[in-house]
């Protein structure tokens, strides 16, 4: 049984709980710089309602935090990158000193993301499990995700959100990823 879809256009109430992707924070973060599309618009009108809503606790991982933080940052990095460099490793090996500028200067973009997901009211959370002992959370979620990587063809990024919004006890996700849409048990929020 595919997961069941719902579109955050149109809600007339929230989840419970709610865990936000990557996706719908980049997407909301990019209606709330005064551009984007319909999509980034419903995105962001979501967001400020499950983040206000007393009634549903909106929350993301770390892993969330750090995507969101690292797209920005890979882009600035991948337009300063010299000709020379192939990549963004090489970029970072072969010219130390122009990457440590551009570094600096993507820094910027990296603040106003993180700035955004301070005020966007989204809580954060690290992975939770019945028992955090050991490392237990840890191998908690990767047993998950592994068990998913034999049933579903998602990102290991998207499984991971998966298992994390599991071991928590979430069933919602509000994501823009269509690959979501085929995992059992899950209430996926999205713009379909």
């Amino acid at each position: 049984m595919a997961a069941v879809i719902r579109d955050i256009r149109s809600l007339s109430s929230l989840p419970a709980a709610v865990y936000v992707d990557t996706s719908v924070l980049l997407a909301a973060y990019v209606a709330g710089g005064g551009s984007g599309d319909m999509r980034d618009l419903a995105c962001a009108a979501f967001v400020k309602a499950a983040s206000t809503s007393t009634r549903c606790d909106a929350w993301t991982s770390l892993l969330a935090v750090q995507e969101a933080c690292w797209l920005p940052l890979r882009r600035e990095l991948a337009a300063q990158k010299p000709a020379g460099a192939k990549d963004l490793r090489e970029f970072r090996m072969s010219f130390p000193a122009a990457y440590s500028t551009a570094y600096a200067s993507a820094r910027r973009t990296v603040g106003a993301m993180m700035a955004f997901l301070k005020g966007s009211g989204i809580g954060v959370r690290a992975r939770r499990a019945p028992s955090t002992e050991g490392g237990r959370a840890e191998r908690a979620a990767c047993f998950l995700v592994k068990q998913m990587m034999q049933r579903y063809e998602l990102e290991m990024a998207d499984l991971f959100h998966i298992a994390f919004a599991k071991l928590d006890g979430t069933s919602a996700i509000a994501t823009l990823d269509s690959g979501y849409q085929a995992v059992d048990g899950l209430e996926v929020y999205t713009v379909p």
